[in-house]
């Protein structure tokens, strides 16, 4: 079948109608252009956070890099140390506002991690959004440490974050709101 249709337009014209395709169809990420976004999300002064877990589990890190992992599929996504200033593209910002542990290993322990955000275009603000996730660890939650918890929420708020980027609006209620 394809040696008839090879030998209807001949192999150059095969080689031309390839290099319209490729040219013409640019990548997912391509189409969503550049998206930037902080290496290590900054977490709110009245945040109440306890030191361990700011020292041990490295959720800004792990959160920024599951919202580019998440969201390259719509944006390529650039990691920055510093936000740049208004008009330098399309810039995520990003805050952790509460992470709270309740419970202990006997009760059931329960920890989770609220966030905003906001979405700006040439320095303007074109979306929003808040998300909370929380876990209770899963399978065999009771022998997990904190990082594991938390580790659970950054992937979860990663990918909600990641699928609001695919269609993002103002004041959107991400995860459990």
């Amino acid at each position: 079948m394809w040696k008839s249709a090879i030998d209807g337009i001949g192999r150059v014209g095969v080689a031309v109608l390839v290099a319209a395709v490729w040219v013409a169809v640019p990548s997912v990420a391509a189409a969503g252009g550049k998206l930037v976004l902080q290496r290590q999300i900054p977490i709110a002064k009245e945040a109440n956070v306890r030191k361990a877990v700011l020292d041990e589990c490295q959720v800004p890190d792990k959160l920024s890099s599951f919202i580019a992992q998440f969201a390259g599929s719509s944006f390529e996504v650039e990691r920055v140390d510093k936000l740049p200033g208004a008009g330098s593209g399309k810039i995520l910002s990003v805050e952790i506002t509460e992470m709270f542990e309740r419970g202990n290993a006997f009760s059931g322990r329960f920890k989770g991690m609220i966030v905003k955000g906001e979405l700006r275009e040439g320095g303007v603000v074109v979306a929003s959004f808040r998300a909370r996730r929380s876990t209770g660890g899963g399978f065999m939650g009771q022998y997990k440490g904190n990082c594991a918890f938390f580790g659970r929420c950054a992937k979860t708020l990663g990918q909600d974050i990641g699928t609001w980027l695919q269609n993002p609006t103002m004041d959107a209620g991400l995860g459990e709101w």
